[in-house]
């Protein structure tokens, strides 16, 4: 799932990019495909953030607590 959306935001990200700085329409044996640094440890920490959060939703519905 994860990968799916990191794969998702780079084809995304590489749309808007082809936007404003168009590829040549020819492709020459030197072509890459452009490639983007993600900051691996802020996703991370981002999800990591957010399994917290669901977890502590979860315990609070499970204990009849209301979560705000």
């Amino acid at each position: 799932m994860v990968r799916a959306a990191k794969k998702s935001m780079v084809d995304e990200l590489e749309a808007m990019l082809d936007v404003v700085d168009p590829r040549p329409s020819e492709k020459s044996l030197s072509f890459k495909r452009r490639t983007f640094d993600m900051p691996d440890g802020v996703i991370r920490k981002e999800i990591a953030e957010g399994v917290s959060q669901v977890v502590r939703m979860l315990d609070h519905e499970e204990n009849g607590t209301a979560h705000l």
